[in-house]
């Protein structure tokens, strides 16, 4: 279990340090799901916090990003904010779903 849960943080560190910097993210959205049904350690769960941060901003900032990672996925609940960064880019999201760190980043960008 341990060895799952350090693969799926470190697939989606590098998913946002190289893909999501050249707006991509193929797998961003499935690699957080699947964080998100882990136990992760505390230092884990950091490490995601800050990553969560960095897609929340770049999703806002970046000019260029794939159709594919800003189109919502309906199907998945509004609190997953993964599946709906078309709405963090728009700045449509309920502000209020998000957690307080998100929420500050995508309050203030």
């Amino acid at each position: 279990m341990a060895d799952e849960r350090l693969d799926y943080v470190n697939g989606y560190v590098h998913e946002i340090d190289y893909a999501l910097a050249d707006g991509e993210g193929f797998i961003l959205r499935k690699v957080r799901q699947r964080l998100s049904e882990l136990s992760l350690s505390p230092e884990q769960s950091l490490t995601v916090d800050f990553h969560d941060e960095a897609v929340i901003q770049s999703v806002i900032d970046l000019d260029t990003i794939a159709d594919y990672l800003i189109t919502d996925d309906e199907t998945q609940p509004l609190a997953n904010w993964w599946w709906h960064l078309g709405k963090v880019r728009n700045k449509t999201y309920p502000a209020d779903l998000l957690p307080n760190a998100l929420r500050d980043v995508y309050l203030n960008a």
